[in-house]
């Protein structure tokens, strides 16, 4: 059993690591910020050899013919003439961006400088442009192609959803090309201005915004793509814990596969309490509360995991799960599909999306007409983000009540015991039974199952937490919108502003890694349980062992050649030579190796014939003469009796193991083993014929669900780089 948790926790590195992120950008937001109110207190400058002033000269005429479009915006008053320029001062009680201020100004002087282009230099311009243009939309194309070909199968929707935001994106220029193109937008404005510039100007205000959001929505994409693999490495780290724990005595199958996470974390008490509470201590005390606490995390999933395989009342009809069954391969599934639906924005998002747009753009409109006060300042916008960690704090505060209601009671959940035994934890106390989770006491409405009372809107719940995730996502990006806007206009509130970014940048960053793993556990479990991810799991399972028995045979035949070499030699292993120094096995490994000497002995004897062997051989497509084959069983007998133990075989094939390969290379050396014909494509004959000699328990249906995975281009066939591509995927090998 394992001992109690060392080192610094993962958990708390992540969070030392995203914290350090949000404080680097918000310094960085705030020498922006004042970099701004610097430009802002000097706001004379030159460009290009130009005096440009910070505000834009206008002229008496232009002034009073833009005074109805920024009604309530500027008081213009005319300046004297020079016989230099004019030159307009006003008062602005709004600062206009400082970049457009600047463009303005460069605009007029070229137009009243009569400024006339180069045809000549047109053309190279537009030439640079379309380059630049295609070498984007070339390094595109390139970047997608390598996604699609890379990513996980698991991915591939994820992926998908990615690419279909960006269509939107590229809809809404194609969209607004189209009406800038035909003046429908000047039309519109002078309508309702009476000035066809000023709606093109505000629609461009507002089309950039939308885009910013998108593109945060789509930033946000990736970091929730990231924190699905982070998770996906929690639940891998949790698995090997548990996976393959020894059946204990006297206790059932779901109290054992719980074990090693109970002694684990009665251990990492005991410690803990040895180095914190017999002194004052600060910096020890959070450490060791970290590795309690991932301590609790294990046990949960270990808790989680053995009502998952064996459930005390089993679903009719549903055949029961191996033991070895991977739970983290099937939660990690399942948190892909969650992924790829929460960026699938549907329309009731952008419903609650455009309510809270028009609540936010109203609020001016109110201010000036109806309460005739000041509402619309740095604090309302500091509360419109804190608002949203609000939101995602009842989020995840859902979750974790749902997480508790699903998990089954533990004595160890609770906390640390009052008193430690000096020996070791007994059966009992590791495999106590646990009671029933507490949404068994629930009752089952009309419309809803206990799993589904434990969600707000009921059997609706799960689809309703997607649109909630969805609705943060955008609301974090129109939260960043927002205080980019009013720091470019009013720089001097950076530093109070820099409250309002700290919690956006949380949510942003921080808690997609709570919210992910939670909403994929407890829509996954229990009554909620999805039987195709669940073959589709079992289904891989089953190639990965094959896999792993080609592996070992193919490290079997590479010894039978060597050992023919060496029988060449005459330097062969001699029976009776001294036993090498055992080698250290780990469980998993013992038991894939167990299975491969199962092939092998034939008879079931436990021990291995030479005859045994070379049959084995020859069905692999070794076939070694009387003289190498007898070198060969030499060479792992080493007690000399004639015969081949489990012992003796483990010892053989862990000298082997230990040679390191990369997967890349064990994926070729696989490869041409079930290429039998050598034509460097393996047929679906071909891998039915091999799978099956390894693995005899395969059927028809499990060989084409393997030609499947590595056929991805449908052809009937697969390549050498479709099957390494396959199992880079897969992790099949990552640990050789």
């Amino acid at each position: 059993m394992p001992g109690a948790k060392t080192g610094w926790p993962p958990r708390m590195i992540d969070q030392f690591k995203d914290y350090a992120i949000i404080g680097i950008i918000l310094f960085l937001i705030y020498l922006w910020g004042q970099a701004l109110a610097d430009a802002a207190a000097h706001p004379h400058s030159t460009l290009g050899g130009l005096h440009l002033d910070a505000a834009p000269a206008i002229n008496h005429g232009e002034a009073e013919a833009q005074e109805p479009a920024h009604h309530g915006s500027y008081h213009y008053e005319p300046a004297e003439e020079t016989h230099h320029e004019e030159e307009t001062h006003y008062e602005p009680e709004e600062e206009e961006h400082g970049a457009r201020r600047v463009l303005s100004k460069i605009s007029r002087v070229l137009s009243d400088h009569h400024v006339k282009v180069d045809p000549a230099l047109d053309m190279q311009v537009t030439l640079g442009i379309c380059v630049l243009l295609i070498s984007i939309t070339i390094f595109f194309e390139m970047v997608k192609h390598h996604l699609e070909h890379t990513v996980p199968q698991s991915m591939a929707a994820i992926l998908q959803a990615m690419f279909g935001e960006l269509t939107v994106l590229g809809f809404i220029a194609l969209c607004t090309y189209f009406m800038i193109k035909f003046g429908l937008i000047e039309f519109a404005s002078m309508v309702i201005y009476h000035d066809p510039e000023h709606l093109l100007h505000l629609f461009e205000d507002i089309h950039f915004m939308l885009f910013f959001v998108m593109i945060i929505f789509l930033i946000e994409a990736i970091i929730l793509i990231f924190a699905a693999l982070n998770a996906e490495a929690y639940f891998m780290r949790f698995e090997a814990l548990v996976a393959n724990a020894p059946v204990l005595n006297g206790a059932d199958p779901a109290g054992s596969a719980a074990a090693p996470a109970v002694a684990q974390l009665l251990a990492t008490y005991k410690v803990a309490r040895q180095h914190c509470w017999t002194r004052l201590c600060v910096c020890p005390r959070v450490l060791w509360s970290f590795r309690e606490a991932e301590a609790k995390e294990e046990l949960t999933y270990a808790l989680l995991r053995a009502r998952f395989l064996y459930p005390p009342i089993p679903k009719p009809g549903t055949p029961p799960l191996p033991s070895d069954f991977d739970f983290s391969a099937y939660l990690r599934r399942r948190m892909m599909h969650e992924v790829a639906h929460s960026l699938h924005i549907s329309p009731n998002t952008w419903a609650a999306i455009i309510f809270l747009l028009g609540l936010i753009l109203y609020i001016p409109v109110l201010e000036q007409h109806e309460l005739g006060a000041n509402i619309v300042n740095v604090y309302s916008v500091t509360s419109l983000c804190w608002g949203l960690w609000l939101y995602s704090f009842c989020v995840k505060a859902k979750l974790g009540h749902i997480m508790y209601m699903l998990t089954p009671p533990h004595a160890l959940l609770d906390g640390a015991p009052k008193a430690f035994d000096e020996e070791g934890p007994t059966v009992a106390l590791l495999a106590a039974h646990c009671d029933a989770p507490p949404y068994e006491s629930l009752t089952p409405s009309t419309d809803a199952s206990k799993h589904e009372r434990l969600f707000w809107r009921g059997r609706d719940g799960p689809g309703h937490l997607l649109f909630l995730l969805r609705f943060q996502m955008l609301w974090t990006a129109i939260c960043l919108a927002v205080c980019y806007t009013w720091m470019t206009s009013r720089p001097e509130d950076t530093p109070f502003l820099l409250l309002g970014f700290l919690p956006v940048f949380d949510v942003l960053l921080v808690a997609p890694k709570r919210i992910m793993p939670m909403l994929t556990v407890v829509t996954s479990i229990e009554m909620m349980k999805k039987a195709g991810d669940i073959k589709e799991t079992v289904d891989e399972l089953k190639i990965e062992k094959t896999l792993k028995m080609l592996k070992m045979l193919q490290t079997l035949r590479g010894q039978a050649k060597r050992a023919a070499r060496l029988a060449a030699a005459d330097k062969q292993k001699r029976p009776g030579a001294p036993k090498p120094k055992p080698k250290e096995i780990d469980p998993v490994q013992e038991e894939e190796l167990r299975e491969a000497f199962d092939l092998f002995d034939k008879d079931g004897s436990g021990r291995m014939d030479t005859a045994e062997l070379g049959d084995c051989l020859k069905s692999l497509g070794v076939e070694l003469d009387e003289t190498a084959l007898n070198a060969l069983a030499a060479q792992m007998d080493t007690s000399g009796d004639g015969t081949i133990d489990f012992e003796e075989f483990k010892e053989a094939m862990a000298s082997s193991v230990d040679e390191k390969e990369t997967s890349g290379q064990i994926a070729s050396s696989i490869f041409q083993m079930l290429d039998s014909d050598g034509s460097g494509k393996i047929t679906s004959q071909e891998l039915k014929d091999m799978v099956k000699t390894v693995n005899p328990d395969l059927t028809d249906d499990d060989v084409a669900a393997a030609m499947t995975l590595f056929d991805t281009d449908n052809s009937g066939q697969i390549t050498e780089k479709e099957f390494r591509q396959a199992l880079e995927k897969m992790k099949t090998f990552d640990q050789a």
